[in-house]
């Protein structure tokens, strides 16, 4: 996986726990991934090999750009291919992505106006997922990456379900990121039949 991610918090003096960081970075519980850049209510990160983040004035830019223009950035006299997003985003706005040829995703924070901008490329072959709540904003290159970095939190409820039959747990399933293992029809792991008085199904989370 490779891609930015990030943590927005409303207020100033939250931070992003080391370990989250971590998680999503693929490091050690605890280690705070190197490249991360970290400051007053905000976390950006860069995830995977050619990804990067830089500090550039008053904003921070994290990047992940395959892009075959990428000298055009740096043609205006700018110090590097940030500098050069950071400047097209002032003199363009919003539309300073539109003339970006090639695959990227790229997260703008400005920490002063408390205003983050994300772009990715029009074929979706770099994405941003995120999640806003009451307390800020995470993005990333994964849907898991909104709830590793806490914007959403997983609870458990339980349910009774009446007349669901084998197939349609199985979609049920799916439909929640899940594979189906095995299924019983009682809690000696009898097989299920048409005379079972109960269904007992086994599933995983559906890796990648």
């Amino acid at each position: 996986m490779r891609g930015v991610a990030g943590r927005v918090f409303v207020e100033r003096g939250q931070t992003l726990d080391d370990r989250l960081m971590g998680a999503v970075g693929g490091h050690r519980s605890g280690q705070v991934q190197p490249t991360a850049v970290v400051g007053p209510g905000a976390t950006l990160l860069p995830i995977g090999d050619g990804s990067w983040a830089e500090r550039v004035g008053d904003a921070v830019v994290v990047g992940d750009l395959d892009i075959s223009n990428r000298e055009e950035l740096t043609a205006g006299g700018t110090s590097s291919v940030a500098a050069g997003l950071v400047d097209r985003y002032r003199r363009e706005g919003n539309a300073f992505a539109r003339g970006l040829r090639g695959a990227f995703a790229l997260a703008l924070w400005f920490p002063e106006r408390r205003r983050l901008v994300v772009a990715v490329d029009r074929f979706g072959f770099r994405r941003i997922y995120y999640a806003a709540t009451a307390d800020g904003l995470a993005f990333g290159p994964r849907l898991e990456t909104a709830v590793t970095l806490g914007a959403v939190r997983r609870q458990m409820s339980e349910h009774q379900l009446r007349y669901v039959y084998r197939f349609e747990l199985e979609y049920l399933f799916a439909l929640a990121g899940l594979a189906q293992l095995d299924v019983y029809g009682d809690y000696e792991l009898g097989p299920l039949t048409n005379d079972s008085e109960r269904m007992i199904a086994i599933a995983r989370r559906i890796e990648g």
